[in-house]
This record gives structure tokens, C-alpha cells and sequence, in this order.
């Protein structure tokens, strides 16, 4: 419980902490969580050398802790009785296997962050000779999602040159994306082939497959972290188009697309900079007003407009009915 007794006793000791929050009053003075930082690093060293640091990493590391510290060991065994008198198998119908998988994640990581950022992924991967189906289930606190595929591939030749990496980015910078297109990207199916190939119940031998992963089941609050670094080093600067209120998420939905709930934004972080060097912000809705705030260190703001080319992550809420 470090951590999370970091957080309210810095809110406790803080006297303008509270207005600081609302943005009441005449308070002009900056909270900073130095105790709360200190405590943290300490648990996860790799973010206590000062240096610049992957704002989705922190994000993962952070939840996992505070996870951790809430964890519900009452409710952990609970599950864990219900699953030993369980035996999970492919003839189960795909509701039973998810509930068996779900129950056996909160037989060790049930608590309050579970329950809020928490939810189920599907993988179904499909025999392109028979046509057989074998899901598996697992656990997510947020979705990394790709950007879409470019029309034209690196490799493609034209007349007289070949369209280099660069100009393919900065084209695919200028003609941006939306926030639907990284969803339908995050679906597309994966082709499993040679050695990559999966064995198939039904074929009794290995064969070419198509593997797509999905999600079964929506967390409270969803969590889009946006895949801006590659593995060529470089970042994408893309914009990407995102709705601040009723957010469809049907793209990534499972089964049936119109039971797929309806999401609220309530926070951003984005980057500005460079794979090397760079600088994180944010922008978080006030309830109280209903109107965004843009936070960058020590200044506060009252947002204009959300910039699509550095957002990086995305909080929704689901929204009320």
C-alpha cells in the first residue's frame, strides 16, 4: 500500500492541494507529488535515473503497482475455490471459457483498479484448411493500437525510383487517420505461415492459419495507448481524429457489434518531440465544467482545441445512459 498511501498523505500535507485540483480560490502554486515520485521509483528503479521515460510504460508500471497495493486477497480466494472445483477445456461453450479465464485472472489480481481498467481480450485463430476455430482469453488494462497500414508498401517499385521510408511517412502524415481506423487496424487478421504455423486439432498436423485478435469484454474506463514507435526508430507523427463524447468501439468488439458500449473522453497525454527527446503533456476534463484543462509541468490552461498529431494515449469513461 506504499504508493497509494504516498498519494493521500502528499493531498493531506498539502494545504492548497484541494484547490489546486478545482482550480478554486487565488491558489497559483503548482502541486508536486515529489514524495509520491520518490516512492514510486523506489519501486520501479528503471524511472529514478532522471532520464526521459515512455509515458505508456510509467502508465503500465504505475497500475500494476497500484493494483498490486489494492489487490483484494479476500476476493483472490474466493475465485480460487470456485476454480478448483472447475476444469476448463475447448468443449466448453466460448461464454464458459471466457468466465473460467476471467475468474482465473481475479484468482490473483482481483482488486479496485481490476475492476475499473480491466478487460478481456479474445484470440481466435483459424485453420485455412479446415476452417476449425481455438480461442484464448487474456486479461488487458489498455489496447496498443497500430495505425493503419499504407496503401503503398515500403518495397513497392514504381518506374524510375522506389518510394522511400521517409516520403511514405511524411505522406502518411499529411493525409492523417482516424482514431476508427487504428481500431480496424488493431483487428486485422495475422497470417500464420510456415514456421510460424499452428497446429490444428482437427487436421492432426501443423497448418496455415489466420489469427485475430479482438476484445470480449469493455473495461469501466478504456484506455487507447496509440503505437507511435516503430522499430525504425523514428516517430509517427500522424494525426489521428478522435471523438471527445460517444465514442463507438464496435470495430473491436466481439460477436455481436451492437451491444458494444459507448465511451466518454476524459483525459490525453500527448508528445511532442522526437523517438530521442521529447516532452509530455496532458489534458484532462474538469467535471465540474464540463471543459478540458491542458496541463504542461507548472502551467495551467483552459483548452481551445485537442491536437490529433501528438496525442499518444487516450482515456475514456463509459459514458451514462
Amino acid at each position: 500500500m506504499e504508493v497509494v498511501r504516498e498519494i493521500y498523505r502528499e493531498t493531506e500535507e498539502d494545504e492548497d492541494c484541494i484547490h489546486n485540483y478545482y482550480f478554486h480560490g487565488s491558489c497559483s502554486a503548482a502541486f508536486s507529488p515529489r514524495t509520491f515520485v520518490e516512492r514510486f521509483t523506489s519501486e520501479a528503479p528503471i524511472f529514478g535515473d532522471g532520464g526521459h521515460h515512455d509515458c505508456h510504460e510509467f502508465i503500465r508500471a504505475l497500475v500494476d503497482q497500484l493494483s498490486d497495493d489494492l489487490k483484494d486477497m479476500t476476493r483472490c480466494r474466493e475465485f480460487k475455490r470456485r476454480l478448483e472445483s472447475e476444469n476448463m477445456s475447448d468443449e466448453m461453450s466460448i461464454r464458459d471459457q471466457a468466465e473460467s479465464s476471467w475468474e482465473k485472472h481475479l484468482a490473483t489480481n482481483s482488486s479496485l483498479v481490476t475492476d475499473i481498467f480491466g478487460g478481456q481480450l479474445i484470440s481466435t485463430i483459424r485453420c485455412e484448411a479446415c476452417g476449425h476455430e481455438k480461442h484464448s482469453f487474456d486479461p488487458f488494462m489498455d489496447l496498443s493500437l497500430p495505425f493503419p497500414k499504407s496503401e503503398q508498401n515500403a518495397s513497392d517499385i514504381r518506374p524510375r525510383r522506389r518510394l522511400s521510408l521517409l516520403s511514405m511517412a511524411r505522406r502518411r502524415e499529411s493525409q492523417g487517420c482516424s482514431l476508427q481506423d487504428c481500431m480496424v487496424a488493431y483487428t486485422d487478421c495475422e497470417e500464420l505461415i510456415g514456421g510460424n504455423s499452428i497446429y490444428c486439432d482437427c487436421c492432426k498436423r501443423k497448418q496455415p492459419s489466420l489469427k485475430k485478435l479482438q476484445v470480449y469484454s469493455f473495461p469501466k474506463c478504456l484506455v487507447l495507448h496509440l503505437k507511435r514507435f516503430g522499430n525504425e526508430q523514428q516517430k509517427i507523427g500522424t494525426s489521428v481524429e478522435y471523438p471527445c463524447s460517444d465514442l463507438d468501439v464496435s470495430a473491436l468488439a466481439y460477436g455481436d457489434n451492437t451491444d458494444a458500449p459507448r465511451y466518454d473522453l476524459y483525459a490525453v497525454s500527448d508528445h511532442h518531440g522526437s523517438v530521442n527527446f521529447g516532452h509530455y503533456t496532458s489534458s484532462c476534463k474538469l467535471v465540474t465544467e464540463e471543459a478540458f484543462y491542458s496541463f504542461n509541468d507548472e502551467e495551467v490552461d483552459e483548452m481551445v482545441d485537442l491536437d490529433g498529431s501528438k496525442v499518444y494515449i487516450l482515456f475514456y469513461k463509459l459514458r451514462n445512459k
